[in-house]
């Protein structure tokens, strides 16, 4: 079971930096008397290599489908799974990974809510709209931007050496008139669809440069603020030329300013020049989400990082074997090449001691404090933390 969370978190992951990837789950519910293992040995050779079957609790199976062509391939899966099991598959319930949870347990009890009759169910958080309500969104979503609907957050960042604060990340929030805060998976995909990504993005950055000087000026020590920027920030000359314009405009800020970057940005030369131009400007890059895909390792000699963010996925699964070593030659690397660490979700007092017994210097998460208003933020500033 934590296998196949661990793996299921790592695709949710992955669908939030390539948003063009569309993947789905499978919960496929067995009749009595059915025998799981069983038949995981028997139906494993009707999926793809990348897709993942397993097991689960309460005669279960699980199915997590890769980067699906179109919309309609899990729902095929399901039939081709069902037809080769006869009556052993009771229901097979289909929730699509569309972004708007963050974590695998939630879309497992998603799946496990829905009532299945009469063949595979298929769910969708979008599709539960109706078009009429689908517009309305994307209408609120225009006003909000224009009017200043949209909010920034900032989730504190801590050295896990002093316990002392030491940055923030910035994260957008939408605070919707009716729905009230809305976390980025309720709505940045249908923005990105829209071409209003870069936009937000771009609030997000004034808003952390704003912040920079203000918690500055009454901190005892220097206090960093991270944001976050897609990759076509850096693959088109017009959007790069509006990020400069942006940093420009706030001199003071630049030297305290980080951009988390994914490594998409470095499989294309454009953007590596892009983010040596930016480089000239005085920020820092911390190399985000690292450690989710195999290409990340790949990644590290493009481009001088500040620091590398030690993806949510691996320090979630600390206790599996193979992560742990994958998080020592991740803090060993970064430390040959003269970079510093930041993990990323740190839930638990174990992970935290572990990542401070492996040398990681930096941690964020809810053991901390989760993204909280600018005013909340300031006070966390110049308190002491035994962590």
């Amino acid at each position: 079971m934590e296998s196949f969370l661990f793996r299921l978190q790592q695709t949710i992951s992955r669908g939030r930096r390539h948003r063009d990837q569309r993947c789905a789950l499978l919960l496929i519910s067995l009749a009595r008397g059915s025998q799981a293992e069983e038949l995981v040995s028997r139906l494993r050779p009707l999926i793809r290599l990348e897709d993942t079957l397993a097991a689960l609790p309460e005669n279960r199976l699980g199915v997590i489908v890769e980067d699906q062509g179109h919309l309609s391939d899990p729902l095929r899966v399901a039939r081709r799974l069902q037809e080769a099991s006869g009556e052993q598959i009771r229901e097979i319930a289909i929730v699509e990974l569309d972004g708007s949870q963050e974590k695998a347990e939630d879309y497992l009890n998603a799946a496990s809510r829905m009532k299945c009759k009469g063949g595979p169910t298929f769910h969708n958080q979008r599709s539960d709209l109706d078009a009429k309500a689908r517009l309305k969104l994307e209408a609120d979503l225009d006003v909000a931007l224009e009017t200043g609907g949209l909010v920034t957050h900032y989730q504190p960042i801590f050295n896990l050496r002093y316990g002392t604060l030491t940055g923030f990340e910035a994260l957008v929030r939408w605070e919707h008139p009716e729905h009230g805060l809305l976390l980025p998976g309720a709505f940045l995909e249908m923005a990105e669809r829209r071409n209003q990504l870069l936009k937000i993005d771009e609030f997000v950055l004034k808003q952390a440069l704003t912040q920079i000087p203000a918690w500055n000026e009454v901190s005892e020590h220097p206090i960093y603020v991270s944001a976050n920027l897609a990759s076509a920030h850096f693959l088109k000359a017009e959007h790069l030329n509006s990020i400069i314009q942006t940093l420009n405009a706030h001199p003071k800020a630049l030297g305290l300013l980080r951009i988390d970057v994914s490594e998409q940005v470095l499989f294309d030369q454009e953007g590596i020049d892009s983010l040596k131009t930016l480089d000239m400007l005085r920020i820092g890059f911390n190399l985000d989400d690292f450690g989710v895909d195999s290409e990340s390792f790949h990644c590290l000699g493009s481009f001088p990082f500040n620091s590398l963010k030690i993806d949510r996925t691996l320090i979630c699964q600390m206790e599996d074997e193979v992560n742990a070593e994958l998080i020592v030659a991740v803090l060993r690397i970064a430390k040959r090449m003269g970079m510093r660490t930041i993990a990323e979700g740190v839930v638990t007092h174990a992970q935290l001691e572990e990542l401070r017994n492996l040398g990681c210097n930096e941690a964020q998460g809810f053991l901390f404090s989760e993204a909280v208003p600018k005013d909340e933020a300031a006070e966390l500033i110049n308190h002491e933390y035994r962590w």
